[in-house]
């Protein structure tokens, strides 16, 4: 058994979004082999979503993004403003995704030291 703290990123912005979503426990060998043959991508990692046609997105903050586009009617994920994406300046969304992707670096980068 193991915990990933990035699928609970994802899990409120599906919620957010008003996405309807299945949750499948998995464990490290379903990740390594099944998702991996599954996702056609042998370093997939968690989270990751399915979408209908089959294709695959890992990574919280790739998935994050493709809510905000996908659901763009639904406040954004990404500048906390409350705003639909629609109606948010494109200057504030790339600040936003620059400031989410920084805090993600330094935080993997403080847990090697």
């Amino acid at each position: 058994m193991f915990f990933s703290s990035d699928t609970w990123k994802t899990r409120p912005g599906l919620l957010r979004k008003s996405v309807h979503f299945e949750t499948i426990p998995v464990t490290l060998l379903n990740v390594c082999h099944d998702l991996a043959i599954r996702s056609n991508n042998p370093n997939t990692s968690l989270p990751a979503i399915e979408l209908p046609n089959g294709q695959f997105i890992s990574d919280s903050f790739r998935i994050a993004e493709w809510l905000d586009e996908t659901y763009s009617e639904q406040p954004s994920l990404l500048t906390g403003d409350n705003r639909p994406i629609a109606e948010t300046h494109p200057e504030q969304i790339q600040m936003s995704k620059n400031y989410a992707r920084m805090i993600d670096l330094c935080l993997g980068i403080s847990k090697l030291g």
